[in-house]
């Protein structure tokens, strides 16, 4: 499982439009697509920024924690919040604020 650090505004950026596991708290996984990445707020030392995930209409997430997988950005948590269904899929965002390392 990766480090908080590591789920950065730019690595989700370089993954836009590609496709996570979720994997849900009964064990089952599907497919849910990265559909939006948005910068929100930045500073010298935050980043805060959203991301618009796509499910199939045929499995519905409630809020809460999730473990994700990714062919490039490997395995990690997530704390995912429906938002809206749309004629062909329901809609999750997940929020970041963080603080940037600084260099030394």
């Amino acid at each position: 499982m990766h480090d908080p650090e590591y789920l950065t505004l730019a690595r989700f950026a370089e993954n836009l439009n590609t496709t996570f596991e979720v994997v849900a708290n009964d064990g089952q996984t599907f497919p849910v697509k990265l559909a939006e990445v948005s910068e929100l707020k930045r500073s010298e030392r935050t980043e805060r920024f959203s991301l618009l995930f796509e499910s199939p209409l045929d499995y519905f997430l409630s809020q809460g924690m999730y473990t994700l997988q990714h062919e490039q950005m490997g395995t990690f948590e997530l704390f995912m919040v429906p938002v809206f269904k749309e004629e062909t899929c329901f809609v999750y965002e997940a929020l970041f604020n963080r603080l940037i390392k600084q260099q030394q």
